[in-house]
C-alpha cells in the first residue's frame, strides 16, 4: 500500500514542473546579433555571406578599396597566386576552409568570391565590374562578399544603421523642428503602439494560472485514487 501511494504522488510531483515549465526562448541567429552597419556618413558598411550566417561588420573613415575596408571591419582574406581573393576568415573561421574535401587557396571549382557594392542612395546590390582591389568605395556605401557563382548577391538585402532606420524627413530644419513627423505622430497614437513586455507577462502569467489549475485537479484525483487504495485495504 505504502508503495502505491509513493509511486503515485512521485508521479504528479515529477509531471508538476514539467508542465507549467516556459519553453526557452529561440536563440538569435547570427545576423541578428552581429549586424554592424555603419551610421550615415560614418563609412563603409561590409557584408560578407558565408554558411552559417550573414556577417555585418563597419569600415570607420574612407578606406581605399574594397579589400581594405573588409580587414578594417574586422575581417581577413587570403589571396591565391594570382591575386584573386580566394577565403574570407572572420574570428579564426575561414570559408572556403583550407583542407576540406582536398581544397587549396587557389583551386578553382567553378565557385569564388564575388564583389557587390551598393551606393547609399538605392541601397541595392550590384555585381562590381572592378576588383576589390581597384575598387575605393565611397564613405556611406556598402560592399557585400558572397561565395557561389557569382549570381546572387547577399541576401537579406543592403543592411541599414539602426539610427538611419528612424526614417529621414524631406521638410526643412524650421518646419521639421515645429510639427511632428509622421513616425512620430504613428509613435503617440495608442493604436499602433505594441503592447510590450507588459501584455506579454499578462499572457504568461493567464498561460501559468491555467497550467497550474490542471496539475491542481490532477493532484486532487490522484489523491482520491490513494484514498480510495486505502479504504479497499
Amino acid at each position: 500500500m505504502r508503495s502505491t501511494t509513493l509511486l503515485i504522488t512521485a508521479g504528479l510531483l515529477t509531471a508538476a514542473p514539467a508542465a507549467g515549465a516556459t519553453p526557452a526562448s529561440p536563440l538569435l541567429s547570427a545576423s541578428d546579433t552581429e549586424a554592424r552597419a555603419c551610421a550615415a556618413d560614418s563609412g563603409v558598411t561590409v557584408v560578407v555571406q558565408m554558411p552559417d550566417a550573414t556577417h555585418t561588420g563597419c569600415a570607420k573613415g574612407d578606406p581605399a578599396s574594397g579589400e581594405e575596408a573588409l580587414t578594417q571591419a574586422g575581417f581577413e582574406l587570403r589571396h591565391d597566386d594570382s591575386g584573386m581573393v580566394c577565403a574570407i576568415g572572420r574570428e579564426d573561421t575561414w570559408y572556403p576552409q583550407e583542407g576540406e574535401e582536398g581544397w587549396t587557396c587557389g583551386d578553382f571549382d567553378g565557385t569564388f568570391w564575388s564583389y557587390w557594392t551598393a551606393d547609399e542612395a538605392d541601397r541595392r546590390w550590384t555585381s562590381s565590374q572592378v576588383g576589390a582591389a581597384e575598387h575605393d568605395p565611397a564613405v556611406g556605401e556598402a560592399i557585400g562578399w558572397r561565395h557561389g557563382d557569382g549570381q546572387q548577391a547577399p541576401e537579406g538585402g543592403v543592411p541599414v544603421a539602426a539610427e538611419a532606420s528612424r526614417g529621414s524627413s524631406t521638410s526643412s530644419p524650421s518646419s521639421a523642428s515645429d510639427s511632428p513627423t509622421a513616425s512620430d505622430a504613428a509613435s503617440d497614437s495608442p493604436s499602433t503602439q505594441d503592447p510590450g513586455p507588459a501584455a506579454d507577462g499578462a499572457a504568461q502569467g493567464d498561460s501559468a494560472w491555467r497550467t497550474w489549475a490542471l496539475v491542481g485537479g490532477a493532484l486532487l484525483i490522484g489523491a482520491g485514487v490513494v484514498a480510495a487504495v486505502l479504504r479497499r485495504r
